[in-house]
């Protein structure tokens, strides 16, 4: 009697290989954390770091202090983050610790202040590196080793340019000149194909004007002077409009501390005294766009806020108007008082729409690149 022939077991299917790594002896890492972790070691490795017991607690300190204002960004990005502020930290200068602590200071609010606005984490990743790449105390084809990604070290370059490009014409001694005002600000503009990178030095001077008070005489008008020419303006250019206030107001005040207190306190009065109309008409004019179907169906949000004039605007309208005495300047405006209206336009298709802004930024064609000519 012949028998079928037995068949060998099938063998279980095998997992499929993981890519080898550089070495024999490493691992690749299985999440984005242990991927950032890892190469911070191996920067570190490379530029000899070596933190003190004081300095890795004060590091973690300033991690658990960043950490729940990145709830809005996802869990790789958050490690980015938290792993640009370790390299922000260790990448110093020995010689030179009082720099360095004024300079990890200033990179962890920074930090702050543009996560509190929502900004995304290249943006975020290119705030806290920018300054130690600017000092020279990092190098940016290091930054690969860490898994930073490629568009947060392409931010970080953009800010570096146009960080260097300011640095330039503040040696050069162009601001203060106001024919060279328009010039300057679409030259920044133009140099930084995405905003990201001129909003991030932006809300860096926002910061170093908010302590003023702890520079030397000298430095302060410089400063001042600066912020009025050239950071002002291209707030005013990318319509944020948030930083453009309290850059001029900040400068004004060290400029002109006189003109500054006299309009503040007029345009105080003025706010007390016609709080009441400015209320009641904010009332009906939003009680007016509700009823606008159209408008509704356009903007997911219609809202309208009252509006007083900026001491500094006030300022230079006056002077240009040649008008004497401070309450009288001001009564002589037509627009001290306004009502503004925000919109928020609905998520839809794109095009489908009313066009409810204009296109940013307004740059001279002679001074575009050719691919955007």
């Amino acid at each position: 009697r012949s028998a079928a022939p037995l068949r060998a077991p099938e063998p279980a299917p095998r997992p499929a290989p993981r890519p080898a790594a550089s070495s024999p002896h490493t691992r690749l890492p299985d999440t984005d954390q242990e991927a950032c972790t890892e190469g911070v070691v191996a920067l570190g490795a490379k530029n000899g770091w070596c933190l003190t017991a004081e300095e890795s607690a004060d590091m973690r300190a300033l991690r658990a202090q960043l950490a729940p204002r990145l709830s809005h960004l996802g869990e790789g990005d958050r490690a980015r983050v938290l792993t640009a502020l370790e390299v922000a930290y260790q990448a110093q200068d020995r010689l030179r610790p009082v720099r360095n602590r004024r300079r990890i200071t200033h990179a962890a609010a920074l930090c702050e202040l543009l996560a509190d606005l929502r900004v995304g984490g290249d943006a975020l990743v290119a705030g806290l590196l920018h300054a130690a790449v600017v000092d020279g105390d990092l190098r940016l084809d290091d930054l690969r080793l860490c898994a930073l990604g490629d568009n947060a070290i392409a931010m970080l370059r953009a800010v570096c340019k146009v960080s260097e490009v300011l640095a330039l014409i503040r040696a050069s001694g162009v601001v203060g000149a106001d024919r060279h005002h328009a010039m300057l600000q679409q030259l920044v503009a133009t140099l930084s194909p995405d905003p990201r990178a001129v909003f991030v030095l932006l809300a860096s001077r926002v910061l170093v004007m908010r302590d003023l008070d702890h520079w030397p005489a000298p430095a302060r008008r410089q400063l001042a002077r600066e912020t009025l020419d050239v950071f002002a303006p291209l707030s005013h250019m990318l319509n944020i409009w948030s930083f453009k206030s309290e850059l001029e107001d900040r400068a004004f005040a060290a400029l002109y501390a006189r003109e500054s207190a006299a309009i503040s306190a007029s345009l105080a009065r003025l706010r007390t005294e016609c709080r009441p109309s400015l209320e009641e008409c904010r009332a009906r004019l939003e009680a007016a766009l509700a009823e606008d179907r159209p408008l509704r169906r356009a903007c997911a949000s219609v809202r309208v806020c009252a509006r007083i004039k900026e001491p500094y605007s006030v300022w230079r309208k006056t002077r240009h108007g040649g008008r004497q005495g401070v309450a009288e300047s001001v009564a002589s405006l037509h627009d001290v008082l306004g009502l503004r209206v925000i919109f928020e336009p609905s998520s839809g298709p794109r095009g489908t729409g009313p066009a409810l802004g204009r296109p940013l930024p307004d740059i001279d064609p002679r001074l575009q690149p050719p691919a955007l000519r």
